[in-house]
């Protein structure tokens, strides 16, 4: 396979990026793009649909897996409903969820997933929504940024500059450079530095990873 790989290069191109966590996110951008032929882990350029979670009438937290429309924020953007309810799947196990508040399922006055003791209730007012939603939301915060807005600050290309991750609103948003002595506020003058990306689940885990991994990384709320 390394033989192959060797002759099927025709051109190699470098790109200076000086933080890590940059070159992290832009070969994931450039594997969506040329779609290499070895390398296939990141290659989907599309994620059509999403998690997102609502609150019902009853007060239970509940999610379902849709399509993403614009105006609508996913909790994470998937490739396939069915990889969304994959996602789904794991985390209700985990957490004892109800299947039928997370969309998977149906769930009436006699649930199996209750009798086989794989949920606590909710679905059939047994378990209350205050009890039921302190698990919900750690199912939520699975899929979330610790801070919803926020820039994540790494080393530059160059000595007097600073190379920026910008999360809004939960979202990633794309990345950019910045004058080392250039003031974080206010957030529309830095918008004027970011190169917008697109927000996906390869890029939320590896910045996610990134954060987790890196205990002094500087990062600044917004």
């Amino acid at each position: 396979r390394a033989v192959e790989m060797m002759q099927s290069v025709h051109h190699i191109s470098t790109e200076v990026t000086g933080s890590e966590l940059i070159s992290l996110l832009l070969e994931s951008k450039e594997i969506k793009t040329l779609k290499p032929k070895f390398n296939r882990a990141q290659r989907r350029s599309l994620y059509a649909y999403g998690i997102h979670r609502s609150m019902n009438e009853e007060g239970y937290l509940t999610f379902a897996v849709k399509k993403n429309v614009k105006g609508e924020i996913p909790l994470i953007s998937t490739g396939s409903s069915e990889d969304g309810r994959n996602e789904l799947e794991y985390y209700c196990q985990e957490l004892e969820l109800c299947q039928g508040l997370c969309g998977l399922y149906k769930c009436g006055k006699g649930c199996l997933h209750f009798a086989m003791k794989q949920c606590r209730g909710a679905g059939m007012g047994i378990e209350s929504a205050d009890e039921y939603n302190k698990r919900a939301y750690e199912l939520s915060d699975k899929f979330q940024y610790k801070k919803r807005n926020m820039m994540i600050v790494d080393p530059g290309r160059y000595p007097d500059e600073r190379a920026v991750v910008l999360i809004e609103n939960g979202v990633y948003v794309g990345y950019g450079y910045l004058p080392a002595d250039t003031s974080f506020q206010p957030i529309d003058q830095i918008k004027l530095f970011i190169e917008s990306q697109e927000n996906n689940r390869d890029v939320q885990t590896i910045i996610q990873a990134y954060i987790r991994r890196k205990k002094m990384l500087k990062i600044v709320s917004l």
